[in-house]
């Protein structure tokens, strides 16, 4: 399963990476208030954290 993890964010494929995560994914951590600008320092929900996360850092 971990080789299909690391596969997948190696593919640089959003829908790919995200198939690993629940829709209600949550990810908290103090680089999401600095470099997203998410005063809460939290993303809630796997389509928020792929439309706003994964894509700014990209």
């Amino acid at each position: 399963m971990l080789h299909l993890t690391i596969d997948s964010w190696n593919s640089h494929d959003l829908d790919r990476i995200l198939s690993h995560y629940s829709d209600d994914f949550e990810m908290s951590a103090p680089f999401i208030i600095r470099i997203l600008g998410e005063s809460s320092g939290v993303l809630k929900g796997k389509e928020k954290y792929g439309l706003i996360g994964l894509r700014r850092c990209n």
